[in-house]
């Protein structure tokens, strides 16, 4: 499902970056403004909202979920395993999180976070492609607006 231009030049979305492994969390951005840009968003109706890291993602999230200013909230964070003991806490706690934002705001808030072992592998979901977890994240939104949009009215 695609919206037409003219719907999509309407919505306001918000995006939660983490700026821990900022090489990676603005490689997602980077990509989520773009796709929401080519479904004719303007920039101007997308706020970025940078947070410490990953685990800081779910309240924001929901703050700006519950704000009513925004259709959708697109998370970007990065959980990197490496030698960190917390890496199942963080990533668990993070998706249960935005898991329970969404369901609480009824606002699709999209998870666009990579967890992996390595930074290398991280990286290939970075890419400027349809891999990138980003532009995932972006076309997700749009098409749960629109599914959304479609559920409200039956």
């Amino acid at each position: 499902m695609h919206l037409n231009i003219f719907e999509a030049k309407k919505l306001k979305i918000a995006i939660i970056q983490a700026k821990f492994y900022p090489e990676i969390t603005d490689a997602l951005k980077i990509a989520s403004v773009e796709k929401l840009v080519e479904y004719g968003i303007n920039r101007d109706e997308i706020q970025i909202f940078i947070v410490p890291g990953t685990f800081e993602i779910s309240l924001a999230a929901k703050k700006a979920a519950q704000s009513g200013s925004f259709d959708a909230v697109i998370c970007l964070g990065a959980v990197i395993k490496g030698d960190i003991l917390n890496f199942d806490y963080i990533s668990q706690a993070v998706t249960a999180g935005i898991i329970q934002a969404t369901l609480e705001t009824e606002i699709p808030i999209l998870y666009g976070i990579i967890v992996a072992s390595t930074l290398e592998l991280a990286s290939k979901y970075t890419q400027p492609d349809e891999l990138n977890k980003g532009y995932e994240a972006a076309n997700a939104a749009i098409e749960m607006i629109k599914i959304c949009e479609v559920l409200d009215e039956i």
